[in-house]
């Protein structure tokens, strides 16, 4: 923002010097005397103003606020002033030839920039004294852009917003403005607008990605740009409200034990799970959201391998880290996706959660996850708007494209096991994985006639006996895999050889 203040200065000087140069005018109401502010000469430390908001941010304020008052504005002025003076009488900053400026100085009021300017003429006889007033006001800041509008220009006391059109004729100020804004913004002289891109302002490659999230911020008004009112002063800058954003809810953890850590354990999982969801339903398997959670921890960190338990973590200001969680899922009636994000240090963070309400396909061995919603801590957003910045986000295991979030080979791992999956599905808080159907009492009553063990023969007969009475046979079948998991690598062979003959699916 600075940049959009000291550069227009010399163009500023030009518009005030050719009004001057209208002596016919009545002196008299021109005449007014001012008085430069009195500034701290303080250093604007940037760096400690946003340090000092990203605290505040991530200790429970909700509200922050970027910019600067009237005094570190002015002083900088000063500063760009005093650099670009021809003279050394230390009264004024910049003469030229009987017409001299006290300087250049900016008033903050409510939705109003004021820039004034103190001259002084030599009259021989006397010095004449007045200042002229340039008054803007921001009526509009819109995906990252600030339109102020020309509002006042008094020489004095003395209204001359009427001669800028016939000093345009001598002056061409359109030219001026544009070269000292230099790509910053525009100014239009028709409409007397002065249009400012922050994007440009901000100095950064990604843009897209800058623009939308100020047009998140702004469509839900959660941020102010332009003359912000801080305590009982004024700044020029922005103001971001959290408030909707931050969030309480936990990010989901697995206790080690709960851990699928090596590609041997994923494959025991899910042909556990196979050999149950085969006996217990026939021809589909249901996942609920905390045996999701285990499979994406595992496909995402790589189980032992891992180093760490976030998709990513960025130094982004600082030593402030912004980190982006372990997805995990809450599985309702619909399939939800959340992502944790939290930005601070120290233990101190700002968190916030990214829902997306999914609908599950399957794109050959690929789980796909189309986007059919997206809520940020308690906004619902476009999804047009955050698929720029979720597309920032991607793992070795996890992409976004298309709309789509990705799990790549996530479904190779069961034909591996035995199972082919057809569809997938969500239902009575599953998600729920088809494959062809099987004759489930043939295949119980093979593995019964080849008698793998008597402890299997026992528990078999048991589920048997289940189906044909219609009892709940669910803590049959889970003997059943605790009794499997204690067989021998053989006679495991022999029990998978023949669910596998049923199956039809590994050669």
């Amino acid at each position: 923002m600075l940049k959009l203040i000291l550069k227009p200065i010399k163009w500023l000087l030009s518009i005030i010097l050719f009004f001057v140069v209208l002596i016919g005018l009545p002196l008299a109401l021109m005449y007014k005397s001012v008085k430069v502010p009195e500034t701290s000469n303080q250093a604007i430390n940037l760096e400690e103003l946003i340090e000092e908001e990203l605290e505040k941010l991530t200790t429970g304020t909700n509200i922050i606020s970027l910019g600067l008052g009237e005094n570190a504005l002015n002083n900088e002025i000063i500063k760009a002033l005093t650099g670009m003076s021809n003279t050394s009488d230390p009264n004024y900053v910049y003469v030229n030839e009987n017409i001299m400026f006290q300087g250049v100085w900016l008033e903050l009021n409510e939705k109003t920039l004021n820039v004034i300017v103190g001259v002084h003429l030599n009259a021989r006889i006397m010095t004449y004294k007045t200042r002229a007033l340039i008054s803007f006001e921001v009526i509009d800041s819109t995906d990252g852009v600030m339109v102020f509008k020309l509002k006042k220009v008094n020489m004095g006391n003395i209204p001359f917003k009427w001669a800028l059109n016939l000093a345009s004729k001598v002056v061409d100020f359109d030219k001026i403005i544009n070269d000292a804004l230099n790509n910053l913004g525009t100014f239009d002289k028709s409409k007397l607008e002065l249009t400012i891109d922050l994007t440009t302002i901000l100095e950064t490659e990604n843009n897209e990605l800058i623009k939308a999230l100020l047009n998140i911020a702004k469509e839900n008004s959660l941020v102010s740009l332009g003359i912000v009112e801080e305590g009982e002063d004024y700044i020029l800058g922005g103001e971001i409200d959290f408030t909707k954003l931050r969030t309480s809810k936990l990010e989901k953890t697995l206790l080690e034990s709960d851990k699928i850590k090596s590609e041997s354990e994923f494959e025991t999982f899910l042909k556990d799970k196979a050999i149950s969801s085969l006996i217990l339903n026939g021809n589909h398997m249901n996942f609920n959201d905390f045996e999701l959670y285990r499979v994406i921890n595992y496909l995402i960190t790589g189980g032992e391998n891992a180093a760490n338990s976030y998709i990513s973590k960025e130094t982004v200001y600082k030593d402030f880290e912004l980190i982006v969680g372990l997805p995990y899922f809450d599985v309702t009636e619909n399939l939800v996706l959340n992502i944790p994000v939290k930005l601070g240090k120290n233990g101190n963070y700002f968190k916030t959660n990214v829902e997306f309400n999914l609908n599950p396909l399957k794109e050959n061995n690929d789980l796909v996850l189309e986007l059919t919603k997206v809520k940020f801590g308690d906004l619902e957003i476009e999804t047009d708007l955050i698929t720029t910045i979720i597309g920032q986000i991607s793992s070795e295991g996890l992409n976004f494209e298309n709309n789509k979030f990705r799990v790549t080979g996530f479904f190779a791992n069961f034909n591996e096991s035995g199972i082919k999956v057809t569809n997938v599905k969500v239902a009575s808080n599953n998600l729920v994985f088809e494959f062809e159907g099987i004759n489930v009492s043939d295949m119980l009553n093979e593995i019964l006639s080849n008698s793998i063990t008597p402890e299997i023969d026992l528990i078999v007969a048991d589920i048997i006996t289940g189906i044909t009475n219609g009892d709940d046979i669910s803590q049959d079948v889970s003997d059943l895999i605790t009794e499997y998991e204690s067989l021998d690598p053989l006679k495991q062979q022999e029990l998978l050889d023949i669910i596998n003959s049923y199956t039809n699916l590994n050669p």
